[in-house]
């Protein structure tokens, strides 16, 4: 009988306490982490591709030739968490490759470790959020870089397509020899539903504004707007955002 009554007392006390604590966000400075993967290998083994029918040269990779990282450098960042508290007072960078978002701690390179928990990261000028997403039919969840937020979101999502050792196509190597071809994708978010890459078709494209549609097709065609275009598509979902307010 007192083991229950403690039990009770015990969840009554966690209820109150987070509730409080829930009330009254704090900046902290320690991120939840995990070990950060410092040395990917090849993603895809495009080097051995080539004796069984892949490419023929690495001039034929898709993408643009840049770092694992999408700034090089480390950045100072904010991280927002769901319960309103912010952790600052670190440095940032995102790693491609292995789609970590890592900071620095007693010299170590480390990965925030409880993504789902973040509302969104602030870098340098950009802002990342992890949510869910389409990809071949299969639902995933990741980061992507918030282009324009309201009901529906354009979100832009940056990614690793090959890794390549050594000398690259033209000489294009990374400060560390190495190759990376990245490339990045426009997705749209409607509420809390899961991302799904922007078609560059337009008729497939207004299908997802739903009874709003023939407005947003008056709209591009108005507006000389682009699918292809990034700015065209943040114009296109700022107006969306607009009419549902």
């Amino acid at each position: 009988m007192k083991n229950v009554i403690l039990i009770n007392l015990l969840m009554i006390f966690y209820i109150i306490g987070g509730s409080a604590f829930a009330q009254n966000p704090k900046d902290v400075s320690n991120p939840s982490y995990y070990a950060s993967q410092k040395s990917p290998v090849d993603a895809h083994k495009l080097l051995d591709q080539e004796a069984s029918g892949g490419l023929s040269n690495n001039s034929e990779l898709p993408g643009v030739p840049g770092s694992v990282y999408l700034n090089p450098g480390w950045e100072p960042g904010v991280i927002t968490m769901y319960d309103g508290n912010r952790i600052k007072g670190n440095l940032f960078r995102y790693n491609l490759y292995t789609q970590q978002i890592q900071f620095i701690r007693d010299n170590d390179t480390l990965a925030i470790g409880n993504p789902e928990e973040i509302t969104r990261v602030r870098i340098s000028g950009r802002t990342f959020v992890y949510v869910p997403y389409i990809e071949k039919e299969e639902l995933k969840k990741g980061y992507f870089e918030l282009i324009q937020d309201g009901e529906c979101r354009l979100l832009r999502r940056w990614q690793v397509l090959y890794h390549v050792r050594g000398e690259s196509a033209d000489n294009q190597t990374t400060n560390e020899g190495d190759l990376y071809m990245r490339d990045c994708s426009c997705y749209l978010q409607f509420g809390n539903k899961p991302a799904e890459k922007a078609s560059k078709r337009k008729k497939e494209f207004l299908t997802c504004f739903n009874h709003n549609q023939d407005l947003i097709g008056d709209f591009i065609k108005s507006e000389n707007l682009r699918l292809k275009d990034p700015e065209d598509l943040r114009s296109i979902v700022a107006y969306y955002n607009r009419i549902q307010e």
